[in-house]
């Protein structure tokens, strides 16, 4: 029987968070009041991410992330395609933003390296960016060290104590009904292959930039530069960070034009342009991708009060600690607020802003939580302005609620190093290898022997990844390990491919129909059917059992071309078909 206890449910992840938010809570408490403070603090932050991912391979490049992703990426790189098509929905757009994917499988080809190492790469200098623009965005509040390290500890680990916390499963069990957004930690998204850790990044740089207008007299032409740079990468790279920065930086546009001056107005429309016209540029990129979960191209209103209920919960206990830290320094704040700091209004605005988009906004597979994400940068100088104080007075209880803040970073971190694969693969070069020798043999054969256009009729998902080639459609969608690929195949469907149910039902008929070895051999017009939805595309199936080999060695049209212990591939050709119909005979194969 399970042991349901607290210290029963906790495994290494969470031994590991607690050594690593011990660990860090000490660094912090040895330099707090030495001239490095902040750098030692930045460094402290930052170092644990590249540091796990060293030692978390099987997490980085074999779990959903890391498949995906280089599914596309191996399109570009071996088809020289700009716009990439959905591996699991041969035909149809990708529906994701791929810029970053074009740009890193370009970089492959180039230095010879693997698209996925290069990423993250990319997304741990984008997470080092992330803790120097919070660190930026908290010296416009307070010039005191100790409040810039505690808000850049803050912004990169999270504001809740609660999701992904050591106190997520108590609490979950005294409200059963009650739902923790487990991805409402920064330090989540970095060095995990997927499109927000260089949107989140590009969007506090340019929240930066835009709090250095807002408190200088000075004219800088260089910031309005810096922000349409990053609100074009922004755009691109992650649309939702980019609907981030738009808060960010209407916010900013907002209070320089209530200032009512010539000057002030001149770099409030500065921004307004800025913002305005890489955003305008990217608006077709936009409608190409969407409907997308990271997109804005599927959004609606919360229309149901359950769900809305459910949100509003969650966000009470995510935005819990901000509210106690405010409550107990709230004389400092409210004399801020009256005397209008503009660092401090505009930080409130934008979490007024984005936590009501939050509760308000619907977007597919509950993505609107990175509103939450986005709304950290500037909640985290406040918190860390109160938590200063309560050092001062309460230093023990102050510490121990910093570890318990930086607990749920450490446990999204923890799980890494002993994530575990029942298909694991390495990488050699610029591509996948499976460790399976058998299987790698099916795989580069698929990869090497077969055309680079080929659509496969597989029973997994393997093909995209390992055979470089896309799949007609993904016909059992579950990986076989705690990868990631263990969702149920509509879930899958409708949580990335994004096509209406009936055009997905319908290709999923078409697939069993040829890959179940109980059905009756299938007939011509079935394959037509399939041929019709991909035209001119070279078909393949991957029999993975030998009643289906034997199936279709029977079956007129179907041409073996690979057999090991890992399945038999098989061509297609309907003109083969007519004429096996035709004569009576299976062709030889």
């Amino acid at each position: 029987m399970a042991d349901k206890s607290f210290f029963g449910s906790l495994g290494p992840a969470e031994y590991f968070a607690v050594i690593l938010a011990a660990a860090i809570t000490l660094v912090f408490v040895v330099v707090r009041n030495r001239p490095f403070a902040v750098r030692a603090t930045v460094l402290a932050a930052f170092l644990p991410v590249p540091a796990v991912a060293l030692f978390s391979k099987q997490f980085d490049i074999v779990g959903w992330h890391g498949y995906l992703h280089a599914s596309v990426m191996y399109q570009i790189m071996d088809r020289g395609v700009t716009v990439p098509e959905e591996p699991f929905y041969a035909g149809g757009n990708y529906r994701y933003p791929w810029v970053e994917h074009w740009i890193m499988a370009k970089a492959s080809l180039v230095t010879g390296v693997h698209p996925l190492v290069l990423t993250l790469i990319a997304e741990t200098l984008a997470y080092l960016t992330l803790l120097a623009a919070s660190a930026f965005i908290a010296s416009k509040l307070s010039r005191d060290p100790v409040v810039i390290a505690l808000a850049t500890l803050l912004s990169g680990f999270g504001i809740s104590i609660f999701h992904s916390g050591l106190l997520a499963e108590p609490l979950m069990r005294a409200f059963p009904p009650l739902w923790l957004e487990s991805r409402v930690v920064p330090l989540d998204k970095f060095a995990n292959v997927s499109a927000a850790p260089i949107g989140l990044a590009s969007m506090a740089v340019s929240a930066a930039a835009g709090l250095e207008v807002l408190t200088t007299e000075r004219r800088d032409r260089r910031m309005p530069a810096l922000i349409a740079a990053c609100t074009l990468c922004a755009a691109l790279v992650h649309p939702l960070s980019w609907l981030g920065l738009l808060v960010y930086q209407g916010t900013i546009v907002l209070l320089l034009a209530l200032r009512r001056r010539r000057e002030e107005l001149v770099r409030a429309g500065e921004i307004a342009l800025a913002v305005a016209i890489p955003s305008l540029l990217c608006i077709p990129y936009h409608r190409s991708i969407s409907p997308s979960e990271s997109s804005d191209g599927w959004a609606g209103v919360t229309e149901s009060w359950q769900l809305f209920a459910a949100k509003l919960a969650d966000f009470g206990f995510f935005i819990a600690t901000f509210a106690l830290l405010a409550y107990i320094h709230r004389a400092e704040l409210r004399r801020r607020l009256r005397e209008r700091e503009p660092v401090i209004l505009a930080l409130a605005i934008v979490m007024g802003s984005l936590s009501t988009a939050y509760l308000v906004v619907r977007t597919a597979g509950r993505n609107e939580y990175k509103f939450l994400l986005e709304l950290i940068p500037a909640a985290a100088p406040i918190m860390a302005l109160a938590l200063r104080e309560r050092l001062r007075k309460h230093p023990a209880l102050s510490l121990g609620l910093l570890f318990l803040l930086l607990v749920p970073g450490g446990r999204c971190l923890g799980f890494r190093p002993w994530f575990q694969v029942t298909d694991p693969a390495r990488l050699e070069g610029r591509y996948h290898r499976s460790t399976d020798p058998v299987a790698d043999e099916l795989y580069q054969y698929v990869a090497n022997r077969t055309p680079k256009d080929a659509v496969f009729l597989a029973a997994d998902l393997r093909t995209p990844p390992l055979g470089r080639r896309s799949l007609y459609i993904a016909v059992d969608a579950p990986w076989r390990g705690r990868d990631g690929f263990g969702l149920p195949r509509t879930l899958l469907l409708q949580w990335h491919v994004r096509r209406p149910d009936r055009e997905m039902y319908f290709r999923q008929h078409l697939a069993t129909v040829v890959l179940n070895p109980d059905w009756a051999a299938p007939p011509a017009e079935t394959m037509a059917a399939i041929q019709r939805d991909v035209p001119g595309r070279p078909l393949f199936v991957h029999a993975s059992y030998p009643a289906l080999a034997a199936k279709f060695d029977a079956t007129p049209g179907f041409s073996r071309r690979f057999t090991n212990g890992a399945g038999a591939i098989f061509s297609y050709s309907a003109a083969a078909a007519r004429r096996g119909v035709a004569s009576g005979t299976k062709p030889p194969s």
